[in-house]
């Protein structure tokens, strides 16, 4: 593989990434984080276990631009989960106590 097909392969993921991330997240709020994010979690896993099957620059462009589609929602869909998963008082107990 010559040097500029791999920099095509490694830059097709961000320009994938970059398009999908608002229809992602667009996904996500129509669908529950709880279905959404396994459904990418698993696209993402197979995605990455069939990147090893590779053996050419026609696969491994393929294989990239798929990563990027499966990657996209992931991050923001887990940041907008996290703050849901925790239960945060108004008060922490530290000012409860010096009132």
């Amino acid at each position: 593989m010559l040097p500029n097909q791999y920099n095509l392969c490694l830059t097709v993921f961000f320009f994938t990434y970059a398009a999908f991330e608002v229809p992602s997240n667009l996904i996500l709020k129509k669908w529950r984080p709880s279905r959404w994010l396994p459904t990418i979690m698993v696209a993402w896993g197979t995605v990455m276990t069939l990147m090893g099957l590779v053996r050419n620059y026609q696969g491994l462009l393929a294989a990239r631009l798929f990563l990027g589609v499966a990657e996209a929602g992931l991050y923001p869909g887990v940041a907008v989960s996290i703050p849901f998963l925790s239960d945060v008082s108004p008060v922490s107990p530290v000012q409860d106590a010096a009132c």
